[in-house]
């Protein structure tokens, strides 16, 4: 769980900074598999927001973030 926090937290500096630059897909492909299979712990610990849907063919980056509770689409102001 922490590389996928990790990875979570590279995206979040990644888009608050507006930089194209984003976490490796293997790894958020492997973290994302990770994170689903443990998905109810997940959302009991209260550390992340509820999970926001994204199509089935979206890229392993924007599944893992979605499914921690960021908006895939969300840019700084």
């Amino acid at each position: 769980m922490l590389t996928t926090d990790v990875l979570v937290q590279t995206w979040d500096l990644t888009k608050a900074l507006g930089s194209a630059v984003l976490p490796s897909p293997d790894l958020c492909a492997e973290a994302y598999d990770a994170a689903r299979r443990s998905i109810v712990g997940i959302e009991k610990s209260g550390m992340y927001e509820p999970s926001v849907s994204v199509p089935d063919d979206a890229d392993p980056v924007t599944k893992l973030v979605a499914l921690l509770g960021r908006d895939p689409e969300w840019r700084a102001p």
